[in-house]
């Protein structure tokens, strides 16, 4: 009897807790989310200010004329030198894919569990 009494007690517990849980964990995945894109537009907006400097001297106008429009200074003669083509690409790195494969299973089960897409 003891043991259907816990079973019971914890699937009520379990009733009562699951849309907190649910809201809770929704709002860490979209917090999660944010603080990458921030991050990623963080790093954006620091590129585009140094740009932005570069630009303000007349040696960054300069060789921003040459790299994107292929301007020259008269008399000056331009190579172009082409990538070499590889027959194969660099092995994948092998290191830590077990953690990070538990990592996305346990995100792929709890976002089943709570309806995150």
């Amino acid at each position: 009897m003891v043991p259907v009494f816990v079973v019971l007690c914890v699937g009520l517990l379990a009733w009562v807790m699951y849309p907190a849980l649910k809201m809770q964990y929704q709002t860490g995945r979209r917090v999660a989310g944010l603080q990458a894109e921030y991050e990623t537009l963080k790093q954006r907006n620091q590129t585009l200010r140094a740009e932005v400097d570069e630009l303000k001297m007349p040696e960054g106008v300069e060789k921003a004329a040459r790299e994107t429009l292929g301007l020259t200074k008269p008399g000056e003669n331009v190579y172009v030198v082409m990538p070499a083509a590889t027959a194969s690409s660099a092995p994948a790195a092998k290191g830590s894919h077990a953690a990070t494969d538990t990592r996305d299973l346990v995100t792929a089960l709890l976002d089943a569990v709570f309806g995150v897409r």
